[in-house]
């Protein structure tokens, strides 16, 4: 007789979604979502909708750090702002979740938060390189 080892059962669950099929989520959601799978590139529109974004080719991953990198020198020159890397997720007003490829942000309401203790409005520049497929 064969028997099969018992798979253990875990609060995680793992499936393929094909592209044709959407998944809606809330934003309490997706904060959850997100803080279970950190190595994973999360991001959530305005509707709703999940977007999963896979990892770079390494010619895409070599443009995307060499704009992060002139965007970071300005950023340390001109002293005005700060520039976040792709790891980075900015809340849009209009719901949406986005993690863009580089982003600066000026530092002026970073410096009313702290006096006023509230959320700033902030003014963005996103950066969103095209995807090259190429082997990882």
């Amino acid at each position: 007789m064969v028997q099969i080892p018992a798979i253990p059962e875990t609060d995680n669950l793992q499936i393929e979604l094909p592209r044709s099929i959407g998944l809606s989520i809330t934003l309490e959601q997706f904060v959850e979502l997100e803080a279970a799978n950190r190595d994973l590139r999360l991001e959530r529109t305005a509707k709703g909708e999940l977007i999963v974004n896979p990892p770079t080719g390494w010619e895409t991953g070599n443009r995307n750090g060499r704009i992060n990198q002139q965007l970071f020198n300005w950023a340390d020159v001109d002293g005005t702002g700060i520039a976040f890397d792709s790891s980075t997720g900015f809340r849009l007003p209009n719901g949406a979740i986005r993690s863009p490829d580089a982003s600066w942000v000026s530092q002026k309401p970073f410096l009313m938060q702290s006096l006023m203790g509230e959320t700033p409005r902030v003014h963005l520049i996103f950066v969103k390189t095209s995807l090259i497929k190429h082997p990882i």
